[in-house]
């Protein structure tokens, strides 16, 4: 086997098609590098994380691997081709994986490639509440009021905001609970799946709770990653 038992490895996701973007977000330029090198750095500095997986679109498979050569390091084990969508794409990584011959009671943490603000504690938290919960979301509490409407012209409902999460990544696993996760969700053909924790919750399992940041947000949008630069350009001294 490759990997050590009760590995801890990361799935980054890069395989965006960047509708609302305009263009490939994972290669646009932050502060002069592709923006996927901001979380793939971090996951190659924390010592928690033994390997590392890239999932990629098919034709970007040799872009993204420059990039993992200039801005990762030797934890970059495979850039693998994704699928059409986030949970196909998951799916895929996670049987490589199997295959790979990770073992069952490892850890996986999941992180979007295009979610650049990671950090150390993230990370940590992500992996140590894995370990004791064998599923864990990183989110952060809504703070304005929310409301639900079916026509989007009329209220139906305000929603309790103190139970309301906004739900981000690093998300985190035991593998053999996400593995069986996503085989059921690719069985089922779940629509409308855009993260993993809620494959778990499909099972009916609990999935615990990590306290996200306002700051670890995902680029959507051009003016998201005019945000960012603006965030990281606080940070320097």
């Amino acid at each position: 086997m490759k990997i050590k038992k009760k590995a801890n490895v990361a799935i980054l996701l890069t395989g965006g098609s960047g509708i609302r973007f305009g263009s490939e977000k994972q290669f646009a330029l932050a502060l002069g590098k592709p923006l996927m090198s901001f979380a793939l750095e971090e996951l190659g500095k924390s010592e928690l994380i033994d390997e590392i997986f890239i999932v990629a679109k098919k034709e970007t498979i040799e872009k993204t691997k420059q990039i993992a050569l200039t801005y990762g390091n030797k934890k970059v084990k495979a850039i693998i081709s994704g699928g059409k969508t986030r949970q196909e794409s998951g799916y895929i990584a996670l049987k490589y994986l199997k295959e790979y011959g990770l073992s069952d009671d490892s850890i996986v943490l999941i992180q979007d490639g295009d979610r650049p603000n990671l950090n150390q504690q993230l990370i940590k938290e992500n992996i140590e509440s894995a370990r004791i919960n064998k599923a864990v979301v990183t989110a952060i509490k809504v703070t304005n009021s929310i409301f639900v409407s079916s026509n989007g012209y009329e209220v139906n409902k305000y929603l309790n905001r103190n139970e309301i999460y906004i739900a981000q990544t690093p998300q985190t696993f035991l593998f053999s609970l996400i593995y069986k996760a996503h085989k059921k969700g690719n069985k089922k053909q779940s629509e409308g799946i855009t993260d993993d924790a809620s494959l778990v919750k499909q099972l009916k399992k609990d999935v615990a709770i990590v306290k996200g940041n306002e700051k670890n947000i995902k680029i959507n949008y051009p003016k998201d990653l005019q945000l960012f630069e603006k965030m990281k350009g606080e940070e320097l001294p």
